[in-house]
């Protein structure tokens, strides 16, 4: 066991034993809902069904077990916490700074209102969502610089080597073009940073 797995399992803090109750109730929710789904054998249109009826649809020796599943259905259950109100906070803060931007999606959604008043109706399908490219550069473009899920954690199953897109110098002078990946080496990515990197940080809301 790590220090990091030791101090995230016994050491006492209030915010610990949040994080601890809830990693355990999630765990309890999620044995609950593949129980019950497998049953079912994946009959519903919810993402938990959708998930138990893909893996009973592949050949026995790539289906996931059921610990592969709960831990599946973990990440669904904790992801989906406050994500969209998040994701949403964010994007009304970035067209608030760019009222440029509030302007043009403001005249694609009220274009959109028009027609659905010409077809008698008030509600968008998803057919009319997928037809307005503006409202759906705004979400990308803030799910890029925003994204809600900052890094991600993954642990080498085996020993690797990474290259690096840009060499790096040394203290010593030593220039490294690739670095050594141990087998089981916790790596910790960031996707804000990924992100940024690859796709520009122009302020956000980078549409032009």
């Amino acid at each position: 066991m790590s220090l990091r797995e030791i101090i995230g399992d016994y050491m006492p803090s209030r915010k610990l034993t949040h994080a601890r109750y809830t990693a355990k109730l999630s765990v309890k929710v999620a044995k609950e809902l593949y129980a019950q789904k497998s049953e079912g054998l994946g009959h519903g249109k919810d993402i938990m069904s959708l998930l138990v009826k893909a893996n009973s649809a592949e050949d026995a020796k790539r289906r996931l077990n059921e610990e592969e599943m709960v831990g599946l259905m973990r990440v669904v259950i904790l992801a989906g916490h406050e994500t969209t109100a998040n994701t949403l906070s964010w994007m009304l803060m970035e067209l608030a700074r760019h009222p440029e931007v509030q302007t043009k999606l403001r005249a694609e959604i009220r274009a959109m209102q028009r027609t659905l008043q010409s077809r008698r109706e008030t509600t968008y399908t998803n057919a009319d969502l997928d037809s307005m490219p503006y409202l759906n550069a705004v979400m990308k473009e803030t799910l890029r610089y925003h994204p809600v899920a900052i890094n991600t954690y993954r642990q080498a199953l085996r020993d690797d080597v990474l290259p690096l897109s840009k060499p790096i110098t040394t203290i010593n002078g030593d220039i490294i073009t690739e670095l050594r990946i141990p087998k089981g080496v916790n790596l910790i990515t960031s996707i804000t940073g990924y992100n940024r990197v690859m796709f520009g940080a122009c302020g956000a809301l980078n549409l032009r």
